[in-house]
């Protein structure tokens, strides 16, 4: 008949102490994986923050709501909805057309002009 599995059985010591062993491993590495994902939702939260900043403080010409057309070629009027920045396009407006409603382009400001609202 096998040995019992207790507190005085040398086998048994063996294995309680490794599942001790793994239960700590596991626990480090929880907490590691917790850092992780604090630390990720922390660089997202800062880039969310960046990305807001960008949105509404900008060097540029026009502002959300502004009225808007192009100035060459194919025609498109409408309303400043959001901003962009790229390499080659450090200020860029993105403009959703007044005769086609949730269309939107994006232009840099050298291709638009402001639209003067008459006041009658």
């Amino acid at each position: 008949m096998g040995q019992r599995r207790t507190p005085q059985n040398p086998e048994y010591r063996k294995i309680a102490l490794a599942m001790a062993k793994d239960c700590i491993v596991v626990g480090a590495l929880a907490r590691f994986i917790e850092q992780i994902v604090e630390e990720t939702y922390a660089m997202a939260t800062e880039a969310e923050r960046e990305r807001a900043t960008a949105q509404t403080v900008h060097a540029g010409a026009f502002a959300l709501g502004d009225r808007v057309r192009k100035v060459k070629g194919a025609s498109w009027q409408g309303v400043v909805v959001g901003f962009y920045s790229t390499s080659m396009t450090p200020i860029g407006y993105a403009v959703e057309s007044e005769r086609e409603a949730g269309s939107v382009q994006i232009y840099p400001e050298s291709a638009l002009k402001r639209v003067e609202t008459d006041h009658a």
